[in-house]
């Protein structure tokens, strides 16, 4: 149990052991190398997690008692680990929910993995710009030899989405691309702003100004098109509103590093910088421990990780995209703290706002 004595009043939080989400990152490494990824704004080094990292990993999934769904993805291609197969099969083997995100471009081989295990969800990023893969006819392509061969299998899973980060130049796509799709087994278009990791990409992005209308035009577009009940499409907030809300926290959910380490979310997974709103922010890699030394429980009720999530569910930190004074602040430079004494900081947090979205 921790105690926190604040000013006038006292919190405890009681251990728990409701961790009912795992995101997992198997390798950093990619077989792409976008221009719009956010590995262009890492410091720290890539790498693959080790055999005695993961069996380790796996181990301690198990000992979760209501853990739900593993989410094999993170920043870089988790198809890329030799263990990929092996993952997947233990999970399922578990009765655990697995999605995978993934760039699709090596999955034709694993097809028949991910059918005959009932993998839940697979997540394909999806471009048509020119910062990205350009890939549109790979997956689409991917996704009916999916669809063929659910039907082979008589499954439906796995529910295939596509992955889309809008921008100022693919928006002029996405009317082509209700077109494009109509007749394909996929299950929802999910889309993110770009949050750009190089200046260069600022003007590229379309949040905090209203919805654009060729959005609103492609939704429409699919509700006519494509029915309804096939094809579902989620859109990020693109202005800045009152509530903050945390995907991660909210459901629960930590995300173990390529090395073991553990961090609240895909933000705090590795140091790296982001542009917001024209400055450059520094990202402080935040973890509360290495499963290869302290099990997942014992990490997720350390009393730092359990003051997080306290803080991060109540909004106990300032609001700097709409602060007035954010323009002479120096705690906006970087995640470290922020002014109301915090450490890691979410004061600026793109996610929080639904303006930058994860699977």
């Amino acid at each position: 149990m921790h105690v926190f004595n604040l000013k006038d009043s006292q919190v405890i939080i009681r251990p728990s052991d409701a961790v009912k989400k795992v995101y997992l990152e198997l390798t950093s490494d990619c077989n792409f190398d976008c221009d719009m990824c956010f590995r262009h704004g890492f410091s720290m080094p890539f790498g693959t997690m080790t055999t005695n990292t993961l069996t380790r990993v796996l181990n301690e999934i198990r000992m979760l008692p209501r853990l739900e769904e593993v989410v094999i993805g993170g920043i870089g291609e988790p198809l890329l680990h030799p263990a990929f197969p092996e993952v997947v099969t233990e999970l399922k083997k578990k009765g655990l929910k697995v999605s995978i995100t993934s760039n699709g471009a090596l999955a034709i081989p694993h097809i028949d993995l991910l059918v005959e295990n009932h993998v839940d969800a697979l997540y394909l990023s999806f471009e048509t710009g020119d910062i990205g893969h350009t890939n549109e006819d790979v997956i689409l392509d991917l996704a009916r030899r999916f669809e063929q061969r659910k039907k082979a299998m008589e499954s439906s899973k796995p529910a295939v989405h596509l992955s889309m980060v809008v921008t100022r130049t693919n928006i002029k796509d996405l009317e082509r691309l209700a077109n494009t799709i109509r007749g394909i087994d996929i299950s929802t278009i999910f889309m993110s702003n770009l949050l750009p990791t190089d200046v260069s990409h600022e003007s590229l992005s379309l949040y905090l100004k209203p919805e654009p209308a060729e959005i609103r035009q492609f939704r429409n577009r699919l509700f006519q098109k494509v029915l309804l009940e096939k094809t579902k499409c989620t859109v990020p907030k693109f202005e800045v509103q009152t509530e903050r809300f945390c995907e991660f926290v909210e459901q629960n959910a930590l995300v173990i590093r390529w090395d073991g380490d553990i961090a609240p979310c895909y933000r705090f997974l590795h140091t790296s910088r982001e542009i917001v709103e024209g400055r450059q922010k520094e990202i402080k890699a935040c973890t509360f421990g290495n499963v290869r030394q302290t099990s997942l429980l014992d990490i997720w009720n350390d009393r730092s990780y359990a003051w997080f999530r306290f803080m991060v569910h109540h909004s106990i930190y300032p609001s700097c995209i709409d602060c007035p004074l954010k323009d002479g602040c120096e705690f906006i430079k970087s995640t470290e703290s922020d002014c109301w004494g915090n450490e890691n900081s979410c004061a600026d947090c793109l996610w929080s706002r639904g303006i930058v979205r994860c699977p």
